[in-house]
């Protein structure tokens, strides 16, 4: 149960501070000079809407990019397990080809020839994925 309280959070603000260094650095130098925390807090709170809005921006393109890789997975791989691959990379951004093998459900011979395949460029953007709780 605690786990689940202090997971991490899926909010990454450290891109909004690298957009914004110099007002960043700016009222921290302030909150340091004039102990006042108030602008830095409102800075820190419009990071993370900013931030809270691109994740949802990214969250509501993932079905129209799985629409979108159906059909280039199944000309690509020319397989009647495209679908069941697709499947899998989504539900398992991040893995090695071993497990692809071993978890996919897709017999040896076709899954090794799909995971030395590359898909048509440009390949779909990167969307980075909480780490789960």
């Amino acid at each position: 149960m605690i786990h689940k309280l202090l997971c991490p959070s899926p909010i990454h603000i450290s891109r909004y501070f690298e957009e914004h260094k110099d007002h960043y650095v700016h009222l921290m130098r302030e909150t340091s000079r004039t102990r006042t925390w108030e602008p830095w807090c409102a800075f820190f709170l419009t990071a993370v809407e900013h931030q809270a809005q691109h994740n949802l921006t990214a969250a509501e393109s993932i079905p129209s990019l799985y629409e979108e890789m159906k059909s280039r997975f199944a000309a690509t791989l020319s397989s009647r397990w495209a679908a069941h691959a697709l499947d899998f990379i989504f539900a398992n951004p991040i893995f090695r080809n071993s497990r692809f093998a071993r978890d996919s459900g897709i017999p040896s011979a076709p899954t090794h020839r799909g995971t030395h395949c590359s898909l048509p460029h440009p390949p779909p953007e990167t969307i980075a994925s909480p780490i789960p709780c």
